[in-house]
C-alpha cells in the first residue's frame, strides 16, 4: 500500500509510477481518491518509485512530489527464523532438532518444501514436508525432525537448510 498525509486536506490525487528512476511524464498515472492506495499488477521483488499530485479541483493541481522509492515483496519466499536442539547433560544422542520457518511472500501458499539438518560435516538429514493447511505471508510453521541429532564432537555445528520451489529470496534458508 502506498500511503501519505494529505497536505491541505485534499481528498483526490494523481499517482505516477514506473520503474525505479523513471522520468516524471513517461510512468503510469492514476487518479485516485482513497489513501492509502494499494497499486496492483506490478512485478514481484522488484523496485519502483511514485511521484504523488494532489488534486484540489478540475483544473487546480498541486506540483508533482519528489520520487519516493519502494520494493514489492517476493511473490514466493519461505525463510528459515530459528533452530532448536535440546542437549541434555552428557547425552548426546538421540536429540531433537527442530526448526522454525515462515512464510514471507505476498501472494503465495506454502504447502511443502524439503527440509534438512547437518551436523558438523555428516552426510544430511532430509525431510519432504507437505503441511495440512498451508501457510500465508507471515504464518509460522515449526518442523521437529523425525531422525534425531547425534552429536559426535565436544563442537558441534547443527545447519538447517530449506529448499523451497520457486524461492525469491534464497539468503534467509540456512541458518546454524
Amino acid at each position: 500500500d502506498l500511503a501519505w498525509t494529505a497536505a491541505s486536506g485534499e481528498t483526490a490525487w494523481n499517482i505516477q509510477y514506473g520503474s525505479f528512476c523513471f522520468f516524471l511524464g513517461q510512468g503510469t498515472t492514476v487518479a485516485i481518491t482513497t489513501n492509502p492506495y494499494t497499486l496492483t499488477g506490478l512485478n514481484s521483488s522488484q523496485t519502483y518509485d511514485f511521484y504523488l499530485q494532489g488534486v484540489c479541483s478540475e483544473v487546480d493541481h498541486s506540483q508533482w512530489s519528489s520520487a519516493t522509492t519502494f520494493t514489492t515483496l517476493p511473490a514466493k519466499e519461505l525463510g528459515l527464523t530459528s533452530i532448536s536442539s535440546y542437549l541434555d547433560g552428557c547425552n548426546l544422542s538421540n536429540l531433537p532438532v527442530s526448526a522454525t520457518v515462515t512464510s514471507n511472500g505476498f501472494g503465495d501458499t506454502v504447502r511443502n518444501f524439503t527440509i534438512s539438518y547437518q551436523i558438523n560435516d555428516n552426510a544430511p538429514i532430509v525431510e519432504n514436508v507437505t503441511l495440512a493447511m498451508p501457510l500465508t505471508k507471515g504464518q509460522t510453521y515449526t518442523h521437529t525432525f523425525a531422525t534425531p541429532a547425534t552429536l559426535t564432537a565436544d563442537t558441534n555445528v547443527i545447519r538447517v537448510t530449506i529448499n523451497y520451489d520457486g524461492d525469491e529470496n534464497a539468503s534467509n534458508n540456512t541458518l546454524s
